[in-house]
């Protein structure tokens, strides 16, 4: 396998795999981008960051769902192709809601600060534009500190070493709600 760099923007097909129709139909909400209109959400911490009706719908929804089966499906199509060989994944995926005036992720932090080993690698897969305040920002190489915004839109995925690179969210001032 030829080494990955720390931070890889790839495209990938929406019509082989439309995770924001899944989503839409999982969590029930067809407008994903005006899901911070739906409820008022306190300041999201790490520890309630994955608190929300929309968390608790995708993760009650997720057995033996359509999103359950694509998912299964990126993880041994493209990663696999991707990485060049087999790999283990999450059994399922962690789904974010970054809503407007708020945070998606509770800190900055590397995964590694959380026990996950240092040869995992992250893949965010945006299903709604994913820019400047609402997107995840990374620094450039371990220990360096210089955060900056990768923005994305939906057919494009962010593959980073998010064990070894420190990483997090700004509060979303876009006015739109990112999902992925």
């Amino acid at each position: 396998m030829e080494e990955l760099k720390l931070i890889n923007v790839l495209n990938y097909s929406t019509e082989d795999y439309p995770f924001r129709e899944s989503i839409c139909d999982l969590i029930g909400e067809s407008n994903l981008e005006l899901l911070h209109e739906k409820f008022d959400y306190f300041l999201l911490e790490r520890e309630k960051d994955q608190n929300t009706q929309f968390h608790k719908n995708f993760y009650s929804n997720y057995r033996n769902s359509k999103f359950e089966k694509l998912y299964k499906d990126f993880i041994t199509g493209f990663v696999t192709d991707m990485i060049g060989e087999s790999v283990i994944s999450q059994a399922k995926p962690t789904f974010r809601v970054h809503m407007h005036n708020n945070l998606g992720v509770g800190e900055f932090h590397k995964d590694s600060d959380y026990d996950h080993p240092i040869e995992e690698i992250n893949i965010l897969i945006p299903v709604t534009d994913a820019k400047e305040t609402s997107t995840v920002w990374i620094e450039s190489s371990p220990g360096k500190q210089d955060y900056s915004p990768i923005n994305l839109k939906y057919g494009e995925c962010l593959v980073f070493k998010g064990s070894l690179l420190t990483h997090g969210n700004k509060i979303n001032t876009t006015k739109k709600t990112r999902v992925s």
